[in-house]
């Protein structure tokens, strides 16, 4: 008993905190990870675990509920999964973050990572590398839906992958707008909206992260050729958005029936069967290219985003990585 005491006090595991993280991991790296692991799930496929979400709901409401999402990349040789936990409060959604990364081979524990920042890090790059592959690349007009932390990571690696002349801003309060357009002046002229039909008329690419329970974008409100990422948690984007769009890509379409846009066409009516008909490839197979992402110009492209345990554990390998702690094993 003494003995087994002594190794748990003596054991250590590394945890990196959100500070260190932030530190070592900037936007522009990230997203070359990001792109990289889409492509090694092009080629690898299964790499996301068997549910790829567990959840543990709360029966109250001063209680967290909690969510294990996880992912193996076994051509990297590391595996881990995701850990959050969300609770309700005065104040909003608090949200507690963590990854566990381990050798794929061994199982043995490289880290844990606090993922505060880097999930959201997350969620906004992946919508930005959609774009990159789906948007045509003389996108000049960008709309974003919502102002929230996330949205905040958006500006400036979207003006960074594409030459913006403007960038749009909608929330239902015109405060919130004009003050996500002022912290981010610098990147490109920035336009707070109200009005989602306004701020997305000729635009070229729209990102939508809100938490909305009830659509706030629809297919009347885009032009011809937009390129759309939804990445909200909520049923932001109407159905008649799949109608239109010439072409549908996911990442993990399993999962995003579960959550966020494509669980509000399901409780609107569309069947499983008639969304998986629509879906033209996931984004795997746009990185790897197995299946062309946009194939003209004035095709209406719409994707939806939700989130894949395999970039959020490589994203937290590559910090563990970065901090000496692991092995840097990226593709060239």
């Amino acid at each position: 008993m003494s003995e087994n005491l002594a190794a748990v006090k003596t054991g250590s595991v590394p945890l990196l905190s959100d500070a260190v993280v932030r530190a070592l991991v900037d936007a522009d790296l990230a997203m070359r990870t990001i792109e990289q692991t889409y492509a090694d799930y092009g080629r690898e496929r299964r790499v996301l675990s068997d549910p790829p979400a567990l959840l543990l709901r709360s029966g109250a409401a001063d209680q967290a509920s909690f969510k294990v999402k996880g992912a193996r990349l076994a051509a990297r040789g590391f595996a881990g999964f995701r850990m959050i936990a969300d609770r309700e409060t005065e104040a909003g959604e608090e949200t507690i973050d963590y990854c566990w990364v381990a050798e794929a081979g061994s199982g043995r524990l490289i880290g844990l990572v606090d993922e505060t920042s880097l999930h959201r890090l997350r969620t906004a790059l992946t919508g930005i590398v959609a774009a990159k592959w789906l948007a045509r690349p003389d996108s000049r007009v960008a709309t974003i839906i919502g102002a929230g932390k996330i949205a905040d990571e958006l500006p400036g690696p979207l003006a960074r992958v594409f030459d913006l002349k403007e960038v749009r801003v909608a929330t239902r309060r015109l405060e919130s707008a004009r003050a996500f357009a002022d912290r981010h002046a610098g990147v490109a002229n920035m336009r707070p909206f109200t009005d989602v039909g306004a701020a997305t008329k000729d635009a070229d690419i729209v990102l939508a992260i809100t938490s909305s329970s009830a659509p706030v974008l629809r297919a009347a409100d885009l032009a011809e050729g937009a390129c759309v990422c939804g990445m909200g948690g909520g049923a932001e984007i109407a159905a008649d958005v799949l109608d239109r769009a010439d072409r549908f890509i996911v990442d993990d379409l399993e999962y995003a029936l579960t959550i966020g846009s494509v669980r509000g066409w399901l409780e609107q009516g569309v069947s499983r069967d008639a969304i998986a008909a629509r879906t033209h490839a996931d984004i795997g197979e746009i990185a790897c290219g197995a299946k062309p992402g946009r194939v003209r110009d004035s095709d209406v492209i719409l994707a939806v985003v939700q989130g894949m345990a395999c970039c959020d554990v490589a994203l937290a390998h590559l910090a563990l990585a970065r901090a000496g702690l692991a092995p840097q094993r990226q593709r060239s």
